[in-house]
């Protein structure tokens, strides 16, 4: 585009039912239109308006960022911005600008807009990119061209608008039996026979303490790691390092009885390095397995256990359905919303609410016929005669429902749940 071709023109109009003439141009570039008001009915005032707005337009501050590749945009954005983040962070953003350019294929910054956003919504959708993925992409190209807003490399942000979840979605991870999860043990030496017992332990401590498995690989005994087990209070806690978290603080995470007990297993002598080691020759010096491949072993383990989680698609158990057998034994056990929201580490307690905290239908079913076996509906014998009995002199009173504490447990659920049996 020559600079001829790039020069912006104001032209001044009437809106029909406005007072105040308006002044509009359209981007030689994105070929949007761009309106707002003169601020005057007066015609001569209103032209004179335009003229000063198509003078700041086409001045020298206006037109260099106009012509900003987009490759030279996010080598800019990175060296001026994303180089101050954490390092995830800063990989995170440049893969979500990544996957937008091999889909859209931008050659200019101006030239992203409303247009661009919904064909890279439409076509990452047709590839089965899932909804999360694409939403975190979107999150992170509104934040690199706000950025460019503020930098006055181009004049507005598109409005870009994240998906919405899918109504009643279940969070990912289907609840695990005590029996399941000792089957889950079990075929540990089915997939790894010469380190079966430390693979053995990831799974049971993954069980009792919640953690994803990205977090239990991290683990550290050292105090000078990001995320350890801080054992100088009077109750072990994880402890996760400013360092590592967004907001630059340092934060202890509380963990159960059961789940102190199961670290405090691991002899003094042996309390260094990963909790949960399971490195190899392969692996290199001082890192631990990655998760990639912790996530494909596990899933043959689940695998090799018979234990299916969605009939429809033939999922196994995964490392997840640990974590959510964990949360939803806790729910049970009477924890409170905010406890459970500390033990499972969400940053919002919606999740736990919405995912946790609300016991199965099958729990609660089974739970009220216990409570109202062999009991008569107060009024009538069945909840489809609404009619009154013949009432005496004396008053009646209504049965109280029992309550049934949870053996082994100091909570006292509020549907008398039996509690989970940490082992």
């Amino acid at each position: 585009m020559t600079d001829a071709q790039s020069t912006i023109r104001v032209y001044v109009r009437k809106l029909t039912g406005k007072k105040n003439l308006a002044m509009f141009y359209r981007c030689p570039v994105t070929g949007e239109q761009h309106l707002k008001s003169t601020g005057t009915p007066v015609k001569r005032d209103a032209e004179r308006a335009a003229a000063l707005w198509q003078e700041q337009l086409n001045n020298a501050a206006y037109h260099a960022p106009q012509r900003m590749s987009w490759d030279e945009f996010v080598e800019t954005y990175y060296e001026n911005h994303l180089v101050n983040l954490r390092p995830s962070s800063a990989e995170n953003t440049l893969s979500a600008l990544r996957q937008f350019q091999r889909i859209i294929r931008p050659k200019r910054l101006s030239s992203v807009g409303k247009a661009q956003v919904r064909s890279f919504i439409k076509k990452a959708q047709a590839e089965g990119m899932n909804r999360n993925t694409l939403n975190s992409y979107l999150n992170r190209l509104r934040g690199a061209l706000n950025w460019a807003v503020s930098e006055e490399l181009i004049p507005k942000t598109p409005n870009i608008k994240l998906l919405k979840s899918d109504s009643g979605k279940k969070m990912k991870g289907k609840p695990l039996s005590d029996e399941q999860i000792q089957q889950f043990i079990d075929a540990v030496p089915l997939v790894r026979k010469s380190d079966a017992e430390r693979w053995k332990r990831l799974i049971h401590g993954l069980a009792l303490s919640g953690l994803r498995l990205g977090e239990a690989l991290a683990l550290k005994w050292d105090d000078s790691a990001d995320f350890f087990i801080d054992r100088s209070g009077q109750y072990l806690s994880f402890r996760i390092h400013g360092s590592a978290q967004k907001n630059g603080r340092s934060q202890n995470l509380p963990m159960t009885p059961q789940c102190e007990a199961f670290f405090l297993e691991t002899p003094a002598e042996d309390r260094s390095g990963y909790v949960f080691d399971l490195s190899s020759k392969a692996t290199a010096l001082g890192k631990n397995l990655s998760v990639k491949r912790a996530i494909r072993t596990i899933s043959e383990i689940g695998e090799a256990a018979g234990i299916v989680t969605d009939p429809r698609t033939g999922q196994s158990a995964s490392a997840h359905d640990l974590r959510r057998s964990y949360g939803q034994a806790l729910a049970k056990a009477g924890v409170t919303p905010y406890q459970l929201q500390q033990l499972m580490r969400h940053s919002s307690i919606s999740t736990t609410m919405s995912y946790y905290v609300q016991l199965e239908c099958d729990d609660i079913s089974a739970d009220l016929a216990q409570r109202f076996a062999g009991q008569k509906a107060p009024f009538g014998d069945t909840f489809g005669d609404t009619s009154a009995p013949e009432r005496t002199e004396a008053t009646t009173e209504h049965p109280v429902l029992p309550r049934k504490q949870a053996e082994g447990t100091g909570f006292e659920p509020a549907t008398g749940c039996p509690a989970p049996h940490f082992q």
